[in-house]
C-alpha cells in the first residue's frame, strides 16, 4: 500500500488536527497549514501528492487556492471541505480544478476514503482504511460523530 504526501490547508486548528490524525492512521504523510500562502509553499516544498482545503483560509478563497495550485502545475487530487451546500459554490470549485467537494460538517473517515478514491482514479496508490475511533489514554472518541 502506498503512502501519499498530503497537505491540509485548514485555518481551524481542531479540524486540521483531527483530519491529520485520521489521514496518518490511513498511512499517509500529512502536513497541516493554516493559510493559503503556507499551503502553496508546503505543496511545493513537500512535493504533495494531494491537497485538502478545509474552511476557506483567511488569505484566499478555497476555490481560488485550488486554481492557483493548478496554475502551479499541481496535478494531484484536490478536495475542498466547504461550508456552503449551494450548487453554484460547488460548481465554481470544480471549475477551478477541485476533484471533490465535501460539505461540512464532514466525517473525517469519509474524507480519508474520498482521498483514496480520487488518488486511485488518478493512478496513485491507496492506503489502508482509517480507523473510525480516536483513542488517547482512557479517552475514546468516535470520529463519525464529529
Amino acid at each position: 500500500m502506498g503512502t501519499m504526501r498530503i497537505v491540509v490547508v485548514d485555518p481551524e486548528a481542531l479540524s486540521g488536527k483531527v483530519l491529520s490524525f485520521v489521514l496518518q492512521e490511513a498511512g499517509h504523510d500529512v502536513v497541516v497549514t493554516r493559510t493559503a500562502a503556507d499551503g502553496l509553499a508546503a505543496v511545493a516544498r513537500h512535493e504533495a501528492d494531494a491537497v485538502i482545503i478545509g474552511a476557506d483560509p483567511p488569505d484566499l478563497d478555497g476555490s481560488d487556492l485550488c486554481a492557483l495550485l493548478r496554475a502551479q502545475q499541481h496535478a494531484g487530487p484536490i478536495l475542498i471541505l466547504g461550508h456552503s451546500s449551494a450548487t453554484h459554490v460547488k460548481v465554481r470549485a470544480f471549475e477551478h480544478g477541485a476533484d471533490d467537494y465535501v460539505v461540512t460538517p464532514y466525517d473525517p473517515v469519509e474524507v480519508a476514503a474520498r482521498v483514496n478514491v480520487v488518488a486511485r482514479r488518478s493512478g496513485r496508490s491507496e492506503a489502508q482504511a482509517p480507523s473510525s475511533r480516536l483513542s488517547v489514554e482512557e479517552v475514546e472518541l468516535s470520529l463519525g460523530e464529529l
